[in-house]
């Protein structure tokens, strides 16, 4: 289950929740809230809450930071290959969305 709020300008977030377990961030996109800006929560299969405070993290300014590496080569090979592969999957995810919304049907990946 993917649910997110990119309906309303003013509240951005996503959930993604798995039968393992699940992740949610409170502020991807508009960080209203400096104290939690830098939090996510994921739950364990017994639906226990786990907050991770990521310090002096600001993800706008980690986007364009790693950005910036890739562009330059300035990141070791392993983890160029990471960012490339992530970016793959998110569109993999994103059209598997959109074919579902398409046909009101589930999408298996």
């Amino acid at each position: 289950m993917i649910d997110c709020s990119f309906k309303v300008a003013r509240q951005q977030w996503f959930e993604i929740g798995a039968e393992k377990g699940g992740i949610r961030c409170r502020h991807f996109i508009n960080a209203r809230e400096a104290e939690t800006a830098n939090q996510f929560t994921f739950y364990d299969e017994q639906m226990q809450e786990h907050v991770v405070t990521v310090p002096e993290a600001h993800q706008h300014v980690e986007m364009m930071r790693t950005m910036g590496q890739l562009v330059t080569g300035a990141l070791p090979k392993e983890e160029r290959h990471y960012w490339r592969d992530l970016a793959l999957h998110t569109q993999i995810v994103v059209d598997a969305l959109y074919r579902s919304a398409v046909s009101g049907q589930p999408v298996v990946l």
